[in-house]
């Protein structure tokens, strides 16, 4: 029979739901299970966002929410980064501070964190790869082999295979060496 266990929620889990719950449940796979089902919107905001979840005041990872013995469980939001307006507003601020104390070694810093918010301001946010399309893969032609297609793109899985291969491969790196 599972124990009850404390659930505590913060940041914007705890304002929307409220900072501490209580259930029957032995794991904090379970937690979230049970809190996903019994309040209402609770698993859209939770599925919209990366958590840290603390078992008994130690961080797990996914592979350890399944362990057995909970007493208090506690889901974080993982924090991000501000974004590049901090890092040019920050910039700005060590470049006149450097200026002002006449350190180059602080103007130089300030100056290059500017610089490097604003180049992230202007930088589109990168796309992971859908790893379920390989169409455009598929319909490019490769010259580096005779034989099967061995094609992939980058960001996609390779597979691992132990023992004999019977099946077609995927070339991870290769090097062609020409020497006179």
């Amino acid at each position: 029979m599972s124990e009850v266990v404390d659930i505590y929620l913060k940041g914007v889990l705890a304002k929307k739901f409220g900072g501490h719950h209580r259930f029957a449940v032995s794991s904090a796979r379970e937690a979230v299970r049970a809190l996903c089902s019994q309040i209402k919107g609770f698993k859209k905001v939770f599925r919209n966002a990366d958590w840290h979840v603390f078992v008994n005041r130690i961080g797990v990872g996914i592979d350890e929410c399944d362990l057995q013995g909970a007493k208090r469980i506690d889901i974080y939001p993982r924090l991000r980064g501000a974004g590049g307006v901090f890092k040019a507003i920050a910039g700005v601020a060590l470049v006149a501070v450097g200026v002002v104390m006449g350190n180059p070694y602080v103007t130089t810093f300030g100056a290059s964190l500017l610089l490097g918010g604003i180049a992230q301001m202007i930088a589109p946010t990168p796309k992971a790869p859908n790893l379920g399309d390989r169409q455009g893969v598929e319909n490019t032609t490769s010259h580096h082999f005779d034989g099967a297609a061995n094609r992939s793109a980058v960001g996609l899985p390779v597979p691992v295979v132990y023992g004999k291969m019977l099946i077609g491969s995927i070339t991870a790196s290769t090097s062609i060496n020409v020497e006179s």
